[in-house]
């Protein structure tokens, strides 16, 4: 079945939702055996937003890092509304030292090998496309463009130099691992 338009769009948003359900589940499972790493979230637009609420909404300590440039900026509106630790991008080392994880979701800078090794966990990022297809920015758009039959996330440790690049774990639609 082909989807395009504005299904494509509607099915998308409920699998993120499916994807990071199970992600939380996950973590709740792990919670009587390690202690939660705190997360430095690092993101900027509406795509970002549910993945910082779902961390905060699930106990999560979390802090975010944000670009300031536009007034409209809805990750730093609701990290100001929740009175959560806040950075302006670009972020110091010393300011990551608190930090064991980073998670990226819709950024739109690239992240340097200081900051990446600044996290003992390291960094992971949440991209909207099954990668290799449609790395960089907007896969949801071209995806609906050339009218993909599939689509979805790529989880991905984040590595140094080069956007969408790194060790993946796709997941389909089902929520299972490619």
């Amino acid at each position: 079945m082909l989807l395009c338009g504005k299904s494509l769009v509607n099915n998308f948003f409920k699998y993120k939702r499916k994807v990071f359900s199970n992600f939380i589940v996950t973590s709740r499972r792990c919670k009587g055996t390690t202690q939660q790493p705190k997360i430095l979230f690092f993101g900027t637009d509406n795509f970002s937003l549910p993945s910082l609420k779902k961390l905060h909404l699930n106990n999560f300590d979390v802090s975010v890092v944000t670009s300031f440039k536009s007034p409209a900026n809805c990750v730093r509106s609701y990290a100001e509304q929740q009175k959560l630790s806040l950075y302006r991008w670009p972020i110091s080392e010393e300011q990551c030292a608190a930090y064991e994880l980073g998670v990226v979701v819709s950024f739109g800078h690239l992240i340097p090998l200081h900051i990446i090794n600044a996290l003992s966990r390291g960094i992971i990022n949440v991209h909207a496309s099954l990668l290799p297809r449609w790395r960089g920015a907007a896969p949801i758009m071209y995806a609906i463009m050339q009218g993909d039959a599939k689509t979805g996330i790529t989880i991905m440790k984040i590595a140094p130099h080069q956007f969408d690049i790194g060790p993946l774990s796709d997941i389909s639609p089902t929520g299972d691992a490619y």
